[in-house]
């Protein structure tokens, strides 16, 4: 997206799939969640809800920063691709569209034994389903059933055999 690009979108002003935040917090990813979960959108940080631009003082390593807490405060994790403008002298973070392309399943919370499985296979990749079955108390093919879906939702893959085998968490 060019600089022109953005400032137009800056100028139309926020709507249902762009939001302006003046800084990097909790509500800003609350509205990468909320855009993870509806049709997308962006989100840009250094724009005030007025469509200013104040800018905001950060670097490759404080956005790394950002990125990381994007990932562990949110499940499954999103993993925005933000780039660093500089507009009217300020910096500008520009996220891509969240949403877009990940998946209608993207922020929802799992229940029921879909959570309680993924929550073990977190703890404890190398379980065998039968292990697992017997730590829930669900049958074993409650057990399968729940791991089918999660690779479905690609939360999960299986990196070798049956024995010698474990889970692997997809981020």
């Amino acid at each position: 997206m060019t600089v022109e690009e953005i400032k137009i979108l800056i100028a139309k002003g926020e709507g249902l799939q762009l939001e302006f935040k003046q800084t990097f917090n909790m509500e800003t990813i609350e509205t990468l969640v909320a855009f993870a979960n509806t049709a997308g959108g962006k989100v840009f940080i250094g724009v005030s809800n007025t469509g200013e631009v104040n800018g905001v003082s950060t670097n490759s390593e404080s956005v790394q920063n950002w990125l990381n807490e994007i990932k562990m405060k949110t499940s499954p994790s999103l993993l925005p691709d933000p780039d660093i403008v500089v507009i009217e002298n300020e910096q500008v973070v520009v996220g891509k569209d969240v949403g877009k392309d990940v998946g209608k399943d993207v922020g929802k919370e799992l229940t029921g034994s879909m959570a309680e499985v993924f929550r073990l296979i977190q703890f404890n990749p190398e379980l065998a389903i039968s292990e697992i079955a017997v730590i829930t108390k669900y049958t074993q093919r409650t057990v399968e059933r729940s791991l089918s879906k999660l690779k479905v939702l690609k939360m999960i893959k299986r990196i070798g055999g049956r024995k010698e085998g474990k889970w692997e968490i997809i981020e």
